[in-house]
């Protein structure tokens, strides 16, 4: 896997992808900045040599748009050239305006910006012929491409075996967890039984009082604080067992964390928005108030995209925070979600990877702040959250 581009990179292939809009454009430019060996070279190892047309810079401008590989390529081999030529500022502008510019310029004047013109020494002509001289290139190519890949590969590996260090570390301390709580859980049995041989013992003095009233007496005493102690070691019991049962649920969903692919989400500052997306932006700007929506859940693999969320909410109008689930202690967080929720934000989203005890309190707590929209996303990539937001924005804009 070759590495991605940087800024330039980045800023250079966008320039092209509009060139491609008019091929004759796009031909010029490449032929200025590409020597015939290197537009030659760059056609055989893409495959599409046969069939196409007898110039290369145009074969290469006709895939260009449509292989991702080939263009990458092209990036890689015209930066230097691209930021030494005239209209360096142009393509590295990332402005619209500059490319047409451009486009309309090269057009007018094809001649523009003079062609690249090869760079052989007669040593090179005569130790290699044309043929063998282009052989040779094709394989030390090939040979530096897989050389990149055995290195990017290796590069992944070092990477994979420290995120499953830090797993193997992270499933260490939910194991130690659950040992915790099951430790709790016999803690409480004991206890238990405590009480109840506590219970025994009050019995015996009872039949060993020689006062029925004060018999009578002791016992309802009695009878009141077995009565509180038992109703107070039950909700640690119903605690202790929600506990268990989230901590269950999370540990057999911690190996579907690893399983999500890395998604590469684009920027939506560069591309359009969706027709509803744009229609529902233009209702937010008119919207009467700020509409502000809290997120709450996911693991490290979802929480990477916190900053794709701020920006899709800076786009769209709407403001909104992304708290990453936290499993220990749900019932901890309730109080604050319950003031924020009448304070801070119109909207829940809950991912559903977080705790189902958590989730069910949290729809109360918006049923009781006013009939707040709660939506449960099924976060398997960023598209799921796109299209969440969009539900939960359509019900705010709805509402009266």
């Amino acid at each position: 896997m070759k590495p991605t581009l940087d800024k330039d990179g980045e800023a250079l292939e966008s320039a092209l992808l509009y060139l491609s809009r008019n091929a004759a454009a796009l031909t010029s430019l490449l032929q200025a900045l590409l020597p015939p060996a290197e537009q030659m070279s760059l056609v055989k190892s893409s495959g599409r040599s046969k069939g196409g047309s007898p110039n290369p810079a145009v074969n290469l401008a006709n895939q260009l748009i449509s292989r991702s590989k080939v263009r990458r390529e092209i990036c890689e081999r015209v930066m230097v050239r691209a930021k030494e030529c005239d209209v360096a500022d142009a393509l590295f502008s990332n402005e619209e305006a500059k490319w047409s510019q451009l486009a309309q310029d090269l057009l007018e004047n094809p001649l523009l910006l003079p062609s690249a013109k090869e760079t052989f020494s007669p040593e090179d002509l005569r130790v290699h012929p044309p043929d063998k001289a282009a052989k040779i290139s094709t394989e030390e190519a090939r040979l530096e491409h897989l050389l990149e890949e055995k290195k990017s590969l290796q590069n992944r590996l070092h990477q994979s075996g420290r995120e499953k260090a830090e797993l193997e570390k992270e499933l260490h301390k939910e194991r130690a967890r659950k040992d915790e709580l099951q430790q709790h859980l016999q803690d409480a049995v004991a206890q238990a039984q405590e009480e109840k041989q506590r219970a025994t013992d009050l019995k015996h003095k009872w039949h060993s009082s020689s006062s029925a009233s004060k018999r009578e007496e002791t016992l309802l005493i009695k009878a009141e604080e077995a009565q509180h102690d038992a109703h107070v070691a039950l909700q640690k019991l119903h605690l202790i067992e929600e506990e268990r049962d989230d901590l269950r649920g999370v540990l057999e969903d911690y190996d579907r964390f690893l399983h999500l692919p890395v998604e590469d989400v684009p920027s939506f500052r560069e591309r359009p928005l969706l027709a509803k997306e744009v229609d529902m932006q233009a209702r937010i700007a008119q919207f009467k108030r700020p509409l502000r929506i809290l997120v709450v859940g996911g693991g490290e693999p979802q929480f990477k995209h916190v900053d794709k969320f701020q920006e899709y909410a800076d786009v769209m109008g709407f403001s909104g925070e992304w708290r990453m689930a936290e499993y220990v202690s749900w019932h901890l967080e309730l109080s604050q979600l319950k003031r924020d929720m009448m304070n801070q934000f119109d909207a829940l989203v809950i991912l559903h990877w977080n705790r189902t005890t958590f989730t069910r309190k949290a729809r109360g707590i918006c049923n009781t702040s006013g009939q707040l929209p709660c939506i449960t996303c099924n976060y398997m990539g960023f598209t799921n959250l796109r299209e969440t937001l969009q539900t939960c924005l359509e019900q705010m804009l709805n509402r009266p």
